[in-house]
């Protein structure tokens, strides 16, 4: 049997058409359930809520997944080795294992979430620029469409990489790539696989 798409690949395939597609692209910002039906065929359950965001050059936006079970009780460090699976840990690897496993850098990152960013991983993010934390559980998705390029010509060329994620660490969802960093973000998911079969 052909295995099902996982949600990292269709999420990719949704991005990707997203970019290519401005028409797609507004559809999917405005009603996403609809759009993820025309372009996949696929009904979401009526309990999940889809929320798109985009990137803009003075919005971006983080996603943290849903805790795995798998983790309770474990330190910083013991989350981020379990998360990197035994490979190279990454910096968001760090991110969420502060997160899930540091109250209080959850508090800091969800009232300072620049200057917590910016500390944490040794950035220094434009001024004028926000950041926003979003959390997913069972009913609420994210997904974050990157810069529309073709709707900021203003935006010189060295602007347009930094935001498009050729200055910044992969971990910050709206300075990078969105495919890239919501790939590695679902691969250590538990519980929530947009695989066809599970919806």
């Amino acid at each position: 049997m052909e295995a099902q798409p996982t949600r990292a690949q269709m999420q990719q395939r949704i991005i990707e058409h997203a970019m290519q597609d401005s028409s797609f692209r507004q559809k999917l910002v405005d009603n996403p359930r609809a759009a993820v039906k025309e372009f996949l065929g696929v009904e979401l359950p009526s309990e999940l809520n889809l929320h798109v965001l985009e990137t803009t050059p003075s919005q971006y936006h983080i996603v943290v997944p849903k805790k795995p079970q798998a983790i309770d009780g474990m330190t910083v460090d013991e989350v981020r080795t379990y998360l990197s699976e035994g490979g190279e840990v990454g910096p968001h690897h760090t991110l969420f294992a502060k997160v899930w496993a540091d109250p209080e850098f959850q508090s800091a990152l969800n009232s300072q979430p620049k200057a917590t960013i910016e500390h944490e991983l040794g950035l220094n993010l434009p001024d004028g620029v926000q950041v926003s934390v979003h959390y997913e559980d069972a009913d609420d998705l994210y997904l974050v469409l990157p810069l529309d390029k073709e709707a900021h010509t203003e935006l010189s060329d060295e602007e347009l990489e930094m935001i498009s994620g050729g200055g910044t660490p992969s971990v910050l969802t709206g300075l990078v790539s969105a495919v890239t960093f919501q790939t590695v973000v679902v691969s250590i998911e538990e519980g929530i696989d947009w695989a066809i079969s599970e919806w």
